[in-house]
């Protein structure tokens, strides 16, 4: 079984750690669901008979979060571009239409 993690240090600290789970061990997945809970606040599984399954996920979650860093950082080079003030429209994205952590860390 394999259980990568999306979090960042305070995301474990409030626990908003999820974990993407790989593999059909469905005992082993079902005796480590406590701990992953302990610090994260949802687990995922990916009953491939791949351990490694969740590190796919991992990959694709990754790779979306760089896709969404690259695109914020255009977006805001437009705002300034165009004399705004690049933190002020950012507060507002992350506290409208993408009120999430990525968006909002």
């Amino acid at each position: 079984m394999g259980a990568p993690v999306f979090a960042r240090p305070d995301g474990f600290e409030k626990r908003q750690a999820y974990f993407v789970v790989g593999g059909t061990d469905s005992r082993a997945i079902e005796e480590a669901q406590p701990i992953l809970l302990s610090t994260g606040s949802q687990v995922f599984e990916f009953g491939n008979e791949d351990a490694g399954a969740g590190s796919v996920v991992k990959l694709c979650g990754n790779f979306l979060i760089a896709s969404a860093i690259e695109s914020i950082g255009e977006a805001l080079a437009l705002a300034e571009n165009q004399g705004l003030d690049r933190v002020k429209v950012m507060k507002m994205f992350s506290a409208t239409i993408f009120d999430c952590l990525i968006y909002e860390g």
